[in-house]
């Protein structure tokens, strides 16, 4: 047992500035975690902020604003749309809103804008194009389009 005792180099002291060089390097550590563990929790919440603010917006109050505009602007210009007076821009997001909102689509079926509505899911011409002339389509459900080949 003394032998062993015995055996042991004595301590030394550490190096000059070894000390402070490891407790630089710990707090070093320790900023890098709260700067990854800020950023991260900065980035969730700035995305459900984003996802809840993109969710309100496609529905304000009880209208949809699909296409980039809301359902009392594509009903404003209803007969407009009908007439194909509208600018080509606001043509194409009234019929992207149209495509998306059941609302809206609903409301143009029921008020005499069936043929207008109906007209953008099916081929333009299709009898006299000699690429669609094998395609046949049919309305199965309003706004819905089913499609059979020949082939």
């Amino acid at each position: 047992m003394s032998s062993e005792t015995n055996n042991r180099e004595p301590w030394s002291p550490c190096p000059a500035g070894a000390l402070q060089s490891y407790a630089n390097q710990s707090r070093t550590r320790r900023w890098w975690i709260t700067v990854l563990w800020t950023s991260s929790v900065t980035t969730l919440l700035l995305c459900v902020a984003g996802l809840t603010i993109w969710s309100v917006n496609q529905r304000v109050g009880s209208e949809y604003r699909f296409g980039g505009i809301a359902c009392p602007q594509v009903r404003e210009n209803f007969i407009a749309y009908q007439a194909g007076t509208l600018s080509d821009d606001l043509s194409r997001r009234i019929r992207i809103h149209l495509q998306k909102c059941p609302e809206c689509h609903e409301f143009m079926q029921n008020n005499g804008g069936g043929g207008k509505v109906s007209a953008m899911f099916t081929p333009p011409d299709a009898d006299g194009c000699p690429h669609c002339r094998n395609w046949v389509t049919a309305p199965a459900v309003p706004g819905t389009v089913v499609i059979v080949s020949s082939r």
